[in-house]
């Protein structure tokens, strides 16, 4: 007989049976073993038998009859004869049914019929284990698929929960480059606003520097009038001076109020071209900004929507599978709890029967010994038949002795076997029950895991909404704020150019006055030129025939002709220019204080509004200082959530990492992860990577897509890990700690074996 391989917990027979022997019919080549012969044999018996019964029948009413013919009486004597008299012919029947109806051939052939029943019994009994043990390794395979199907959705999970997240890091990051160009144009705002502040003090300048010129330019013509005033009252002796003094100041005059028209023109023209600048600056960046945060609302929406569904149905695959599962293995145990229990009957009704056959052949055998002793003492030729018979129905007895204790021996086994095997279905049943809940905890774990980084992802998208709101708001408000400001600099730009009119109205008429004053003067000099000329020369003349005439008096008369001609000529020339030039100069004293007390006024509005300008320059400022430092303690709050589910995300790909490189994950590395060490297969990954080569990895990577996508995905997640770190500015240590760690090593070795950190 093959010997059976002991295979998961299972218990095989092991070498030859040792009843097999004496069951087997090629044991006794003179004995028939056909069926008719068998039943043509136990019917003769039985007639032999029938027969032997009917003559004691007989010999006892035979004998009864004469007993009550001749009875006794008291007598001793005579009831011993009769009792020997009755006896013998019923011990001759019984040795007759010994010699003939119960002899060791027959005996044997019975309990070889015996030992067929039991090895039938046996037979179907294997037939039966051997149908449990099936059973039992389909359902062991059936588990062993459930529970690669339960990991292949659990992995699929993680998969599918780790590209949501990856996906999530990479809208944050576009969200990010956003908020940074909004930064930025906010940043170009503030330096257009700078610009334009620093501008408005030119301006300021500028237009005090007008005015001052403008003052400076009455006094200097109030000076010049003065000094023209002097030059008319010594026109006698210097006109051509006093013409020419009068030319240039009207010349210095024309000249400073060019440069006055000049540069109130050149302040508009500025004004005009810096307010055009910020309406355009501001304009852009609010439309940008708006287009930004549709655009972030939009795609956090449909994001935090494809999540939401997302994490539905994985959430109500894993309960499903779950159940589904549970359900299965709870049937499955039933029914070989049933299997186990129908064993246990047969074995009990096999080991009754067994004691029950064994009980039968003691008291025959006690009975034959009984037979034996009475018949010892019928003579010693008897005796000797006896003794031989006695000694072949010992042997019998013997061999008989050993079957059965062989029997017993084997039915121990089998009862041991089906305990072994019952320990076996407890162990395995134990062991399902204490594997089965840890899985199923870290599937509920992991489901729990999963709903917690839904929640944390719906609360970012929350609290990103509330952000893209509370930024929304502060865009219109900042919208309001800069229409306010736009319609104070449209109302400040229009009273400037109100009193740049104004003022170019003064101007034109104070340039239109000093063209009168200058007309007059000289008028006025072309009309007293000649009749001076002409007064001196009839002066000259007069003087000339006064000397003539009375040269003896002219030590006398002459400085007193002298200082009467030039008292007359002052007062004549006074009187001539004195009154209109003096009404000019009022004239343009009281244009030049106008204009300086407009462009005052208009200098203080323009302050004002740039003050306001400021304030609320400054109040935008801060807002957007709230604004960032919110934003930067909302991504210090999140970046211990985003960095936990990206090392989940590690440690799972890492997982499929280390299998596909050896396919021998201990019991003790799946125990451990799943009492919470994540990292083990990390670990386990660095190990396998250090005893390996780069070659060898560069082979795998190249020929299976499977281990190119995992060791892809791992080298993508860690990557956005550490940019995520490095981001923070004092995420330097982090990242180097990060690199020096289990996942930092796989990722160096397996970015070095693909050859990715050399180009």
């Amino acid at each position: 007989m093959a010997h059976a391989q002991p295979q998961d917990g299972e218990l095989e027979w092991v070498g030859e049976k040792p009843w097999e022997a004496a069951a087997d019919p090629e044991a006794y080549p003179n004995t028939d073993f056909e069926a008719d012969a068998a039943e043509g044999r136990g019917l003769g018996t039985r007639l032999f038998a029938g027969l032997l019964i009917l003559l004691g029948a007989v010999w006892l009413g035979a004998a009864g009859y004469a007993l009550t013919l001749a009875w006794p009486g008291a007598s001793l004597p005579a009831w011993t004869g009769w009792i020997a008299t009755l006896s013998a012919p019923l011990i001759l029947l019984g040795l007759a049914w010994l010699l003939f109806g119960r002899s060791g051939r027959r005996e044997t052939q019975r309990f070889t019929a015996a030992v067929r029943a039991m090895r039938q019994e046996s037979e179907a009994l294997e037939a039966v284990l051997a149908i449990t043990a099936a059973k039992l390794a389909e359902n062991r395979a059936a588990l062993n698929e459930e529970s690669s199907r339960l990991m292949t959705l659990g992995d699929e999970a993680t998969d599918r929960i780790g590209r949501v997240t990856h996906q999530l890091a990479r809208e944050s990051g576009e969200l990010d480059r956003k908020a940074q160009a909004l930064d930025q144009a906010a940043s170009a705002a503030r330096v257009d606003i700078g610009v334009l502040m620093s501008d408005l003090p030119k301006a300021e300048e500028q237009a005090r520097a007008a005015a001052e010129a403008m003052k400076q330019a009455g006094l200097g013509a109030h000076e010049q009038a003065m000094a023209l005033e002097s030059q008319l009252a010594a026109l006698a002796a210097r006109s051509r001076e006093a013409d020419e003094a009068a030319g240039g100041s009207a010349q210095r005059l024309g000249a400073h109020l060019a440069r006055i028209e000049s540069g109130a023109g050149a302040a508009a023209e500025r004004m005009v071209e810096a307010a055009g600048q910020m309406n355009g600056v501001v304009d852009q960046a609010m439309e940008r900004a708006g287009e930004a945060v549709d655009q972030a609302r939009q795609g956090l929406e449909a994001q935090g929507q494809t999540m939401l569904a997302m994490i539905e149905q994985s959430r109500a695959a894993f309960e499903q599978a779950g159940a589904e599962t549970t359900k299965g293995l709870a049937e499955r145990l039933d029914l070989a709890g049933q299997k186990i229990e129908m064993l246990a009957g047969r074995l009990a009704t096999q080991d009754q029967a067994s004691r029950t056959l064994l009980g039968n052949i003691g008291r025959q055998v006690d009975e034959v010994g009984r037979l034996i002793v009475l018949l010892g003492e019928h003579g010693d030729a008897q005796g000797a038949r006896l003794t031989e018979s006695m000694g072949a129905l010992r042997a019998s007895a013997e061999a008989l002795r050993q079957e059965i204790a062989h029997g017993d021996g084997q039915a121990e086994a089998l009862t041991g076997r089906t305990q072994a095997l019952g320990t076996a279905l407890a162990a395995v049943t134990g062991q399902l029950r204490d594997e089965m809940p840890p899985a199923m905890a870290g599937i509920e774990i992991q489901a729990e895991r999963t709903a917690a980084a839904a929640k944390a992802v719906t609360g970012e998208m929350a609290a990103m909404h509330e952000a893209a709101d509370a930024a929304a708001e502060r865009t219109a408000a900042a919208e309001a704020s800069i229409a306010r400001q736009r319609e104070s600099l449209d109302a400040l730009f229009a009273a400037l150019r109100d009193g740049v009119r104004d003022a170019e109205e003064k101007l034109n008429a104070m340039s239109t006055l000093v063209g009168e004053a200058d007309g007059a003067a000289a008028q006025m000099i072309r009309d007293t030129g000649p009749e001076l000329v002409e007064a001196l020369v009839r002066v000259r003349e007069a003087a000339a025939q006064a000397a003539t005439h009375a040269r003896e008096a002219i030590a006398a008369v002459i400085p007193e002709s002298v200082d009467a001609l030039v008292e007359a000529a002052r007062g004549a020339i006074a009187e001539a220019a004195s009154a209109p030039v003096k009404a000019q100069l009022d004239e343009i004293g009281s244009a030049s204080h106008l204009a300086l007390a407009t462009a005052k006024a208009a200098s203080e509005r323009l302050t004002r509004q740039l003050l306001t300008i400021g304030e609320t320059a400054a109040a935008i400022e801060e807002r957007i200082a709230e604004d960032r430092a919110e934003r930067e303690a909302k991504d210090a709050h999140a970046l211990s959530q985003r960095v936990s589910l990206l090392i989940d995300a590690l440690n799972s790909t890492a997982i499929d990492v280390s299998k596909i490189l050896s396919n021998d994950a201990g019991d003790a590395a799946w125990a451990a992860y799943l009492k919470g060490d994540r990292s083990v297969f990390t670990r386990r990954a660095v190990r396998l990577l250090d005893s390996g080569e780069a070659r060898e990895i560069l082979r795998h990577y190249e020929e299976e897509p499977e281990f190119r996508d995992q060791v892809n995905r791992y080298i993508a997640d860690f990557e956005a890990l550490l940019q995520r770190v490095l981001a923070d500015p004092d995420g330097s240590a982090l990242g180097i700690t990060l690199l020096s760690s289990d996942m930092g090593k796989l990722y160096v070795a397996l970015a070095q074996a693909i050859e990715r950190l050399r180009k």
